[in-house]
Parts: C-alpha cells; structure tokens; sequence
C-alpha cells in the first residue's frame, strides 16, 4: 500500500490527478487504516471539483486522525466549495488551532 500512496503523492504533485486517484484508491484498497491516503485523496478531488466527494474522504481521514490540521484544512475547502459556510469557517478555525498548537 505504501508504494501506491507514494505513487500517489508523486502524480498530485505533478498534478495528474486521475493517475493520483487511481493509486491512492488502491493504496486504500490494500490498507484502510491509513489516514494519509484519504486525505490525499481528498485533496485529489478537491482539485478534480468534487467537494462532497472530497468531504466524504476528508471526514473518513478525521475519524483516524482527528488533530490533523491538514485535513480540517481541506475539509474547510471542500465545505466552502459546497455552500456550507459554518462548517467551513468552523473547520478553518480548528486549523488554525490545531496549527497554533503543533508550533508549541
């Protein structure tokens, strides 16, 4: 799974976000207990324009690693995207605490 993650974050790097969604969704395939991944792929579909699939990805990553401010991040991204204002802005606000307390 850790090659395809890999795999992964080199095609979003490069921005080739089908090639990137297909190696992450393996990578999940073959370990479902990586936040990375979801999270990875989350942004993945940020970027490819759809929110609420994002979100889906985003809120799975949190339930595994709910102080990942990267992930509140994108989540707040996604949820802007989305319309939903307060949830965005309440996302946003965590990162920024979470953020603040990983300087610390």
């Amino acid at each position: 799974w850790l090659v395809y993650w890999r795999l992964g974050d080199a095609y979003t790097r490069l921005e080739k976000w089908d090639e990137a969604e297909r190696a992450l969704k393996q990578a999940i395939w073959l370990n479902q207990d990586f936040s990375g991944s979801f999270i990875l792929l989350g942004k993945v579909e940020l970027k490819k324009g759809d929110a609420r699939l994002a979100s889906e990805f985003l809120e799975r990553a949190l339930k595994m690693d709910p102080n990942n401010f990267s992930a509140h991040y994108l989540l707040g991204s996604a949820y802007k995207e989305m319309g939903r204002k307060d949830d965005a802005q309440r996302e946003f606000d965590l990162t920024r605490t979470l953020h603040a307390d990983d300087k610390r």
